[in-house]
């Protein structure tokens, strides 16, 4: 658990794609981020467009890793319109509270968690 043995293998297995172009003006800062997951043991797995027809909806998939219950921020590059959890065939849960921009989760060992976000 303290080598962040899922978190490397993730690296490894994903690596971060870049792409060069010449250096411009624009509106955008020098860095950002449209997704981020402040926690040691909770992974975003997967980012996808939701299954049902039309959506505008994007489905995140997190789970805890290192069996240790806890907690997790997720923050967006915007705030959404609304987020709802879901199962991991995307049916209605619960509608989840958020605050701005960022989402505060609680997990149990190892587990997975669905969210589907329209922004």
């Amino acid at each position: 658990q303290q080598a962040d043995t899922v978190k490397r293998g993730a690296e490894l297995n994903s690596p971060l794609l870049t792409a060069h172009t010449c250096k411009h003006e624009g509106s955008l800062p020098a860095s950002s981020s449209f997704f981020a997951v402040d926690s040691e043991s909770v992974i975003l797995d997967g980012i996808k467009i939701a299954e049902e027809n039309g959506s505008e909806a994007l489905v995140f998939r997190l789970y805890e890793s290192e069996g240790a219950s806890g907690k997790a921020t997720v923050s967006f590059f915007k705030a959404p319109k609304s987020i709802v959890e879901t199962n991991l065939i995307e049916e209605r849960i619960r509608p989840l509270r958020f605050n701005g921009s960022t989402i505060d989760l609680t997990f149990g060992q190892y587990e997975i968690k669905t969210l589907k976000v329209i922004f």
